[in-house]
């Protein structure tokens, strides 16, 4: 075996640098649920105002309840 081959064989492939581990996805996972969570405790939820009441009102008095829009999923 020459020197060249000998020095390819040993080399890792060169996707091996792109691979996570699977410690590291997990260990993520947990930071940014964590951050997720935090950040949902930390921001107060903001009520829904009026008017938004209002646009809703208007979109369900415009068609009839329980029917789909769409010929593809409305019953036959």
């Amino acid at each position: 075996m020459s020197d060249r081959t000998a020095r390819f064989s040993s080399r890792r492939p060169p996707h091996h640098r792109r691979i996570m581990r699977l410690g590291t996805c997990l260990l993520l996972a947990f930071v940014s649920a964590g951050l997720g969570l935090g950040l949902r405790l930390a921001v107060p939820v903001t009520p829904v105002d009026a008017s938004f009441r209002d646009v809703m009102r208007l979109y369900q008095s415009q068609g009839e309840p329980g029917r789909s829009n769409m010929p593809e999923t409305s019953a036959p």
